[in-house]
């Protein structure tokens, strides 16, 4: 049965599989068979529509609607959400693997446990979300904004940061293994337990930063900025035993460690 409309209700379509709240705009109808694989929902009006669980892969929903909007458990891997609005959205737990979020705005998102490998996110507004245990390998962030964001426990693993602005970020046991941190800015960000291994800190901004307890085991620290950083018990030398970066050198660049 297909159920449509063209005013403002709160609709509940039933797919035989999952229910969904779909709340509809003034001229976008939609029925059962928008809610799929490859559905074109591109510029649809979805503010707080219920898609717990939708199966949204390789979906259209550029320029969408989905401010407040539940997410929890959806499969929207491939789909296009550039420009869509995400933002207040629940997407906890959801899976956006290769998605494209350009310029999407998630500022106030839950991102608990969100899987955004290899997704491209350059644009995209993360302004107080929360990105606890993110999987964010892989993604393109290229001018996107964390302003405010919690990304404890995120993993960043071989993922390309260049360039980010991460100043100021809540970054506690993240996981930057392999990734390539040049030109980063993570001033006053609090990285205690956060893990560099082998990342690339070639110019990086860490001034101020909190990183003590982090796992500094990385040859890259090239002209890297680390005035007024707390590297109070951070680990700098390698299984080998060999040191990759001396206490003595990073106090000359200004780090702080009492111990």
């Amino acid at each position: 049965q297909i159920i449509s409309g063209y005013y403002d209700p709160t609709i509940l379509v039933d797919s035989g599989v999952t229910r969904y709240m779909v709340r509809l705009g003034v001229t976008d109808p939609i029925d059962e068979s928008d809610l799929g694989k490859g559905a074109d929902l591109s510029g649809m009006d979805l503010r707080r529509a219920d898609l717990t669980n939708a199966r949204l892969r390789e979906a259209d929903l550029s320029d969408a609607d989905l401010s407040n909007a539940e997410l929890v458990d959806a499969d929207l891997a491939d789909a296009d959400l550039s420009n869509a609005d995400l933002s207040n959205a629940e997407v906890t737990n959801a899976e956006l693997l290769r998605a494209d979020l350009t310029n999407a705005d998630l500022t106030g998102a839950e991102l608990i446990n969100v899987r955004l490998e290899d997704t491209t996110l350059s644009y995209a507004d993360f302004t107080e979300a929360d990105l606890l245990n993110a999987e964010l390998s892989g993604a393109d962030f290229s001018d996107a904004d964390f302003s405010d964001a919690d990304l404890t426990r995120s993993d960043f693993h071989r993922t390309d940061l260049t360039y980010t602005d991460l100043s100021g970020v809540y970054l506690a046991s993240a996981n930057f293994t392999n990734a390539d941190l040049r030109n980063i800015d993570l001033s006053s960000a609090y990285l205690a337990d956060a893990i560099f291994m082998n990342a690339d800190l070639r110019d990086a901004d860490l001034s101020d930063a909190d990183l003590h307890n982090a796992d500094l085991q990385t040859d890259d620290f090239s002209d890297a900025d680390l005035t007024g950083a707390i590297l109070n018990g951070a680990v700098t030398y390698n299984d080998a035993g060999k040191c990759s970066a001396s206490k003595q050198v990073l106090i000359g660049k200004g780090a702080i460690i009492n111990k």
